[in-house]
């Protein structure tokens, strides 16, 4: 769903490729968001154990604001590719603003700045969370659940990706979100689809 919704605009056929979908799951969904998380989680769970107290950087507060207001649009007029694209530039300023912060580092020198840089990448995680789920559900859900959150993601109204991912939440161990694909495993897969299209053609069942 995550390929087919950011590839191409509504108003464009889609030419699948099973290549371009591995590029395209390993350096967005692996590389990007998913390292992101990563690293963000499991930082926060070896140093603290829960939510860290600390304020959040008001650039961040502000982009995720600016995103919320823009997605009634986006939705109302088909626009997936857009939507996914402005979230996943906010998981890409996320990543920069880890490396630049390095808070692995912080953690000794600067220890209430390191609480600050993660849980302003928690919350962007929380803001991704909520708005990526329609596209990714069931991987929205596994997020929910590692940032220590409440209820169902599902069932969260979408300005609650605005509202501060509440201190001292205790969280789980976490395990990356996404897994790389290999050119075996895509190699199989061609297999398989080119299998199904040769038994639906001519004299197939």
């Amino acid at each position: 769903r995550y390929y087919i919704l950011s590839y191409t605009s509504h108003t464009k056929s889609l030419d699948f490729s099973w290549k371009a979908f591995m590029n395209k799951v390993n350096s967005e969904l692996v590389g990007n968001f998913g390292n992101f998380a990563y690293r963000t989680l499991l930082l926060t769970y070896r140093n603290y154990g829960e939510i860290p107290v600390a304020d959040i950087e008001l650039e961040v507060k502000e982009r995720i604001q600016l995103l919320v207001s823009k997605i009634e649009d986006f939705l109302f007029n088909y626009e997936f590719k857009k939507l996914i694209d402005e979230i996943m530039a906010l998981s890409s300023w996320g990543n920069g603003y880890l490396q630049k912060k390095e808070p692995w580092k912080q953690v000794r020198r600067a220890p209430e700045e390191a609480k600050r840089t993660l849980r302003t990448c928690l919350q962007i995680l929380k803001a991704m969370s909520i708005l990526m789920e329609p596209v990714m559900p069931i991987k929205m859900e596994e997020l929910w659940r590692q940032l220590g959150q409440d209820g169902t993601v599902e069932k969260a109204p979408i300005d609650e990706a605005v509202r501060e991912i509440e201190e001292g939440r205790k969280i789980p161990k976490p395990k990356p979100l996404f897994k790389p694909l290999t050119e075996e495993e895509v190699r199989k897969l061609e297999e398989v689809l080119k299998s199904r299209v040769d038994k639906s053609g001519p004299g197939g069942t």
